[in-house]
């Protein structure tokens, strides 16, 4: 019997074959000894009816690792609006596989060296192209999307390959909760006679109001006005919202009135001024009414440093100076700092974590004007 050659698959480059008495008899390795070289074949007579052989098939010397950072993102977030910081690790265990494209390696969560959970790495791969598939995603969730891979529809999962220049490749992977952009918000604004408060209202008693000016934020932290909305009279519609939390807040009451309230909706725990619904899959669309409120005694209070805030409410909800547009000094107006920006800082504290920058700088820098780790020595050199 003649071996004349072996077919190797990608990954492996050399071989060794080894007899019964474990001796080395054929090997295309430089510096492995062949102890009973077989010249012109291997030999079965009288004396060696049958002959076994062991063929040992080796890799390559270089390779690598896949790693997979997991990050979940809250309902309302899209692949157009996603914001890194918006997101949190999961430690859900997943089934996931990684398996080389000509089909030589498939690995699974239990291959994963280290402990279960974000991020998942996969080490000791020979170079290859390798494709990630997600057969399961967290509870909750139904989109996934890796930025920096490609993705086959044919195969539904995402490429990337390890190679000399690239041995090692972490990616971050993102599950977002695909929901239908049917949902809305709608809100209706009446306003009220002299002598009504919260404790006495009477709704037939309030009238539509004329000079409504209502902002909505959306989960991401940006803004629509009633130029995005669809408004008749005293009602507006925002149509075409993901599921998610919204915050609704009357940025301009109308003359003569210092407040407003939405019965059974709840305030915003960033700002009284604001209430905050939901819409869901199941709830899709959330409809409320806003009473505004004309000031106890008969007095109007105005905003006469035009920071967002009433004076009623600066002098007895929120402390800061209804005469001064920024109370604290520093740069960011009184009304933008108790939210329901995404950004929330203190109004009455110039440098609310303490890291020796103002909290307006550290928005300008796009720095976390509460976190004094997001804080770059070099910004500062800038300024």
């Amino acid at each position: 019997m003649t071996v004349d050659s072996f077919q190797f698959s990608d990954q492996f480059q050399s071989y060794v074959l080894v007899d019964e008495g474990g001796r080395v008899v054929g090997t295309n390795i430089d510096g492995v000894r062949v102890e009973a070289p077989t010249p012109g074949g291997i030999m079965i007579d009288g004396d060696a009816p049958d002959t076994v052989v062991t063929h040992y098939h080796f890799r390559p010397g270089d390779a690598g690792a896949i790693g997979l950072s997991l990050y979940a993102y809250p309902a309302g977030v899209t692949l157009d609006n996603l914001v890194p910081e918006a997101c949190e690790q999961t430690a859900e265990q997943l089934d996931v596989t990684v398996t080389a494209t000509d089909g030589s390696v498939t690995l699974g969560v239990d291959d994963i060296d280290g402990p279960t959970g974000s991020p998942y790495v996969w080490n000791d791969l020979p170079h290859n192209n390798y494709a990630i598939r997600f057969n399961g995603l967290p509870s909750g969730y139904d989109l996934v999307t890796i930025p920096e891979a490609t993705f086959d529809d044919a195969t539904d999962s995402f490429n990337v390959c390890i190679d000399a220049d690239q041995p090692e490749v972490v990616v971050d992977v993102f599950f977002l909760q695909d929901l239908p952009s049917g949902g809305s918000v709608t809100v209706e604004v009446f306003d009220c006679p002299t002598g009504t408060s919260p404790e006495n209202l009477a709704r037939d008693a309030c009238e539509p109001s004329a000079g409504l000016d209502l902002v909505l934020f959306l989960p991401d932290g940006t803004t629509r006005g009633l130029d995005e909305a669809e408004a008749t009279d005293n009602v507006v519609t925002w149509s075409a919202l993901t599921a998610g939390d919204y915050v609704v807040q009357e940025a301009g009451l109308p003359e003569g009135y210092t407040r407003a309230i939405a019965p059974e909706i709840p305030t915003s725990t960033t700002n009284l001024a604001a209430v905050v619904v939901s819409i869901s899959d199941q709830v899709p669309d959330a409809s409320f009414a806003i009473y505004t409120l004309p000031p106890e005694g008969g007095v109007a209070a105005t905003d006469s440093d035009e920071d967002g805030l009433s004076y009623e409410d600066e002098m007895n909800l929120v402390g800061t100076d209804p005469e001064t547009l920024d109370t604290d000094g520093d740069g960011r107006p009184d009304g933008d700092e108790i939210g329901p920006r995404r950004i929330v800082t203190d109004p009455l504290d110039p440098d609310s974590d303490d890291d020796g920058v103002d909290d307006g700088d550290e928005i300008v820098n796009e720095t976390d004007p509460n976190d004094p780790a997001s804080f770059k020595p070099s910004v500062a050199s800038d300024e």
